[in-house]
């Protein structure tokens, strides 16, 4: 995946996906009907930037946690000492590979490194698709919005995902941490983000999980909102867009 705009008409991200046929269904929906992600009284289109993992694809570290360690009295610590540690930003961020964030991990919580290779070889696994969400997405193409992805993600997760799911077509550009080593909420790489793709700032509505990311993204003046279920997410665009 690079991080060049792929075309100038954002519809065409939708041709040769595979769920095509629900697309069609979409779009004949559509007809004749005020979808509420945009302004039909309006021509203007936005460059809509969503967040992967807990909008587009499912991260639950909890349920990762639990499926790996069920009856474990050390499932709170592995989600404070693994998940929301510094070397799993470092790791999102692609300046710590996996096989060094397993030995810091295991030393740390005393589990042997193959108990932790086998707890993060499964997550690729969860990341499973929201189709809410990706159906919000190809509505929001479907009346001339641009999408772009702007993600915290380690290389092991997005080789998963850029093989096995297609919404990738429905971006105009793609951002991954690991790919440029930088990491959400550092401003730099919403600055990397809007510099790569020559996007006007006004024109920007970022969509995350994280409050941190959120309050990142609007310190720089970039309309955010904090992803709660895509049918929110549908009404706040509404307001915005």
């Amino acid at each position: 995946m690079n991080n060049k705009k792929v075309s100038n008409d954002p519809r065409s991200k939708l041709r040769g996906i595979k769920e095509k046929k629900e697309f069609q269904s979409a779009r004949s929906k559509l007809r004749g009907i005020h979808h509420p992600t945009v302004n039909k009284n309006s021509n203007e289109s936005f460059d809509i930037i969503f967040d992967l993992g807990g909008v587009v694809v499912e991260w639950k570290p909890e349920e990762i946690i639990n499926s790996v360690y069920p009856d474990s009295d050390i499932k709170k610590k592995i989600l404070g000492e693994v998940f929301r540690s510094r070397e799993w930003h470092d790791y999102d961020k692609g300046t710590l590979t996996k096989d060094a964030a397993v030995s810091i991990f295991s030393d740390r919580l005393g589990i042997s490194n193959v108990e932790i290779c086998r707890m993060m070889n499964f997550i690729p696994q969860t990341l499973t698709v929201k189709r809410d969400t990706v159906k919000l997405m190809e509505n929001l193409i479907i009346e001339g919005h641009n999408l772009y992805c702007l993600s915290n993600m380690n290389p092991e997760a997005y080789s998963f995902l850029s093989n096995q799911c297609t919404f990738w077509e429905l971006f105009s550009g793609t951002i991954i941490s690991s790919k440029i080593k930088m990491v959400k909420p550092d401003t730099e790489i919403f600055y990397y983000l809007l510099n790569e793709f020559q996007l006007n700032i006004e024109k920007c509505v970022f969509i995350d999980d994280t409050v941190e990311n959120i309050e990142s993204a609007e310190r720089l003046g970039i309309r955010s909102i904090l992803f709660e279920g895509a049918e929110k997410c549908e009404c706040i665009l509404k307001c915005i867009t």
